[in-house]
């Protein structure tokens, strides 16, 4: 991938140069801070995506989330609580997720 297929400008590299900065430093300092505007927000929801549909997540997660759910169900007769409590928890699990790559 070039610089121009990058959305940065080819004028703020040889700026860089110009200033003496290295290739890594041009990279780091002024390229990628740059690029992580453009690509952060599509990266974020392909992981979040990820997590929802994830066979790990579907069958380990879901399944013991579910299982709990039903011996809790057969326990109390309450049909709503335990399933809105299962979920909170799958949307704590993504929303997580989310936020911790909104930090960067």
């Amino acid at each position: 991938m070039t610089l121009s297929e990058s959305g940065i400008d080819r004028g703020q590299t040889e700026e860089s140069y110009a200033l003496g900065y290295t290739h890594r430093q041009t990279f780091f300092r002024i390229i990628l801070p740059q690029s992580m505007k453009v690509f952060l927000p599509t990266y974020t929801d392909e992981v979040v995506e990820l997590i929802k549909v994830t066979s790990v997540v579907g069958y380990i997660a879901v399944s013991d989330l579910t299982k709990a759910d039903d011996i809790i169900r057969s326990n109390t007769y309450e049909a709503v609580f335990p399933l809105l409590a299962v979920a909170v928890i799958c949307f704590a699990i993504t929303w997580g997720a989310a936020a911790l790559l909104k930090v960067l």
